[in-house]
């Protein structure tokens, strides 16, 4: 029987695609991408997505903004985190290397830290202090964007802890397809130069990490998270990709904290503390 040129193709590519295997290579490959990031002096993470409770989505932004190698200020530290719910200012955190203001939108709340500033070195004290004042206060999927930004820029190398404890990961490269076992039709398909790191523990999370090659080895480019929760009667949807750019536009960015016309009637809340 004869196949037509299309119906060849097709079959020559799928009997060329490797199935992806699961591999203990992933967490090494995913931490030594993080260099970059940690190199960077202008670091932005952008995190979009939808959050669907029952048959209502909402959809789902946070910026994270983190300035180092400032040249008016070499030894400071500025960080700005802002969310958005359906494009309306939900959550915003600032630290400006000498307080650290946090501005909880739909509560009218807000509040002040002092923390100290001006650090010489960006593994001391100042920008631990500050990025765990920031995880302290994270709320919704800036959980996640925290958590990689505290595994990269703490300690003196990266160091990224499994996301998903006990799951080893399924190695997808460039020539083969991996379908997203929570959602149909999702599938993982790294173009050249690309890999896919994408753990599992259906039914309920997979996370995705895609790596790309940079100017001094590879980096990480994305972070993809699906998430299937909630109950029968009211199931969740959770659905975002983190996009990490490394030295780019800034001009989002305000680093400064909200004057009081901005927050008169916001009731002021206690000073956050850390372990550090």
């Amino acid at each position: 029987m004869m196949l037509s040129t299309t119906a060849s193709l097709a079959l020559t590519m799928l009997t060329t695609l490797v199935t992806p295997q699961q591999s203990d290579r992933g967490l090494p490959l995913v931490n030594a991408s993080l260099q970059g990031m940690r190199d960077a002096g202008k670091l932005c993470l952008s995190l979009e997505g939808t959050d669907e409770i029952g048959n209502r989505p909402v959809n789902i932004r946070t910026d994270v903004f983190l300035r180092t190698k400032l040249e008016t200020a070499p030894n400071s530290v500025w960080l700005e985190v802002i969310s958005y719910e359906n494009g309306r200012v939900s959550h915003r955190m600032v630290g400006d290397s000498i307080n650290f203001y946090q501005y909880n939108v739909p509560a009218r709340e807000y509040s002040v830290t002092p923390y100290a500033g001006n650090a010489a070195r960006r593994d001391s004290v100042p920008i631990n202090t500050l990025i765990q004042l920031a995880s302290v206060h994270a709320q919704g999927a800036e959980v996640q964007a925290l958590r990689l930004l505290n595994e990269t820029m703490i300690g003196s190398v990266p160091m990224m802890k499994s996301w998903m404890p006990g799951v080893g990961p399924y190695e997808v490269q460039y020539g083969q397809d991996m379908n997203d076992p929570l959602i149909r039709g999702k599938i993982y398909r790294p173009r050249t130069g690309e890999s896919v790191w994408v753990y599992t523990s259906a039914p309920k999370r997979t996370i995705a990490f895609w790596l790309g090659v940079g100017p001094t080895g590879q980096n990480l480019n994305y972070v993809q998270w699906t998430e299937l929760a909630g109950t029968s009667f009211r199931p969740r949807t959770l659905q975002w990709t983190m996009t990490i750019y490394r030295d780019g536009d800034f001009s989002l960015a305000d680093f400064r904290p909200w004057s009081g016309d901005q927050t008169r009637g916001w009731k002021a809340q206690a000073s956050a503390r850390t372990s550090g």
